[in-house]
């Protein structure tokens, strides 16, 4: 028996009480989140592809990405529950989880804060940059965090959470190249960008109102009533992202910054938190763009009626 089984095995054992839970949840999740993606990319592959703008390339890539992670999430759940955790029988299938769902998870975060920036630059100062300078920041976005991976693993292979249920980094990966620094780095510039885009918009907004009350003598409870819909969108965005993005970025900030050991609590509780991204990511896409999210319901109101 390989160290690495060995240490894989020792693993699974310390967590044998979470695997049939956390498989169960991410057996729902997965198939959630297969549910709300596949329309979402429908929709924007049947959109013109010569004069697709920029906000539905990077809304593309954000759910290619979380199909990729609901599917895996799925098989890896479904592996759990037969009796057979691939991840750790197989060192290439543990590397394959890490390349489908750990760092898809990731790019994703950073992927949604570059959709509220040019939210923030189009709505508060009425600033349209070139689809390329987008496109072209996604997929370095995108190319970056798995640059980083694929180098890791020509060194090692990765090894499974406390959990049991996830790759993650090896120490040898982690110490050879500056990959969960990376992660961490760009997490929490992303953080900082959905934080302040947002902040402003809903100043933004708030004054606009204002300012149309006194212009078009709109009545205070009609305002009222406006303002508290911008307050609501806002605050939903911000939690929804905060509520499972803040589990990566603590995750790494304890491995990177504080370089205390994973206790099984802390993982447990940031696998629940990070696992939910296969629902919250695509909901939050269709809480920011008012077109996919008219089409999206469309969508099923269309088959509904078939």
């Amino acid at each position: 028996m390989s160290s690495l089984l060995e240490k894989k095995l020792k693993t699974q054992e310390i967590a044998k009480d979470f695997l049939i839970p956390f498989s169960v949840q991410g057996l729902i999740l997965g198939i959630a989140g297969c549910v709300l993606t596949v329309p979402v990319i429908y929709i924007i592959l049947k959109s013109n592809l010569r004069k697709l703008h920029s906000d539905l390339v990077m809304s593309g890539i954000l759910c290619f990405n979380n199909l990729i992670i609901s599917t895996s999430l799925f098989f890896t759940s479904i592996f759990i529950l037969c009796g057979y955790n691939a991840i750790v029988y197989n060192d290439y299938l543990c590397d394959t989880q890490m390349i489908t769902m750990t760092v898809p998870l990731v790019i994703n975060s950073y992927i949604i804060s570059l959709i509220s920036f040019e939210r923030c630059l189009l709505i508060v100062y009425n600033i349209k940059l070139s689809n390329l300078i987008y496109i072209v920041f996604t997929f370095t976005l995108f190319a970056i965090p798995m640059a980083f991976t694929f180098r890791g693993l020509i060194v090692d292979h990765t090894i499974i959470s406390m959990t049991g249920v996830y790759a993650i980094a090896s120490p040898a990966m982690s110490t050879k190249f500056p990959i969960l620094a990376v992660y961490l780095g760009l997490g929490l510039i992303s953080m900082v960008v959905v934080i302040a885009s947002y902040i402003n918009i809903l100043v933004f907004r708030i004054a606009h109102l204002n300012q149309n009350r006194q212009n078009l003598n709109i009545s205070k409870e009609e305002i009222f009533k406006q303002k508290l819909r911008i307050i609501f969108k806002s605050l939903l965005i911000l939690f929804l992202f905060l509520f499972n993005h803040s589990g990566k970025l603590w995750m790494l900030f304890n491995d990177v910054v504080l370089k205390a050991p994973r206790t099984l609590l802390l993982d447990a509780i940031t696998e629940n938190l990070i696992i939910y991204s296969t629902i919250t990511d695509v909901t939050l896409l269709l809480v920011m763009n008012i077109e996919i999210r008219k089409k999206f319901w469309n969508f099923f109101k269309l088959k509904s009626n078939e």
